[in-house]
């Protein structure tokens, strides 16, 4: 004959082991995940296996573009827009890409779509401005880089940018 309090007992005991099992499979499922959310670059690229996405494409391009690896951050921002193409930060990455790597005349185009699109009027104002103005097209740049700064009056780097293009042409 088995005792009440054996058999409250027994049921502790199990329950203990069944927490102790518990806490040991979600230390291993965390440990896996520490390794996909290690840095952006495992993070991105993790997603994009799983579930490709624009989102994905566009943020791995900027992991790509912070390594200054412009070429295939300008491939990820690219694929990006083939699934969205209404999604202008993926025009501004890309035009900033197409920037680095001195094709000025597609970075100018995807600026213009990105102003085109309504969307982020002010960052594209003022990287339409710097393709302009390396294309030596002075006049066009400097019209960019002041509806930039209209657009928000504190854009320190359309300001900058605006004042480097005025006092190389003086």
């Amino acid at each position: 004959m088995v005792l009440w309090w054996q058999r409250t007992q027994a049921i502790r005991w199990l329950l203990a082991a069944a927490a102790t099992l518990a806490i040991l499979s979600l230390a291993a499922l965390t440990n896996q995940q520490i390794r996909v959310w290690h840095d952006s670059d495992a993070l991105w690229t993790q997603a994009l296996q799983v579930e490709p996405s624009f989102i994905a494409y566009n943020n791995m391009a900027e992991v790509l573009m912070s390594r200054d690896d412009d070429l295939w951050a300008a491939e990820n921002f690219r694929k990006a827009i083939a699934m969205r193409p209404d999604f202008s930060p993926a025009h501004l990455g890309l035009g900033g890409a197409l920037l680095r790597l001195h094709r000025l005349d597609e970075a100018a185009r995807e600026y213009q779509t990105a102003l085109d699109l309504g969307k982020n009027l002010a960052f594209a104002h003022n990287g339409l401005a710097c393709a302009l103005a390396w294309q030596g097209k002075r006049d066009e740049a400097i019209r960019h880089f002041e509806q930039a700064i209209q657009l928000r009056p504190d854009y320190a780097d359309a300001r900058r940018n605006l004042a480097q293009v005025l006092a190389r042409n003086k």
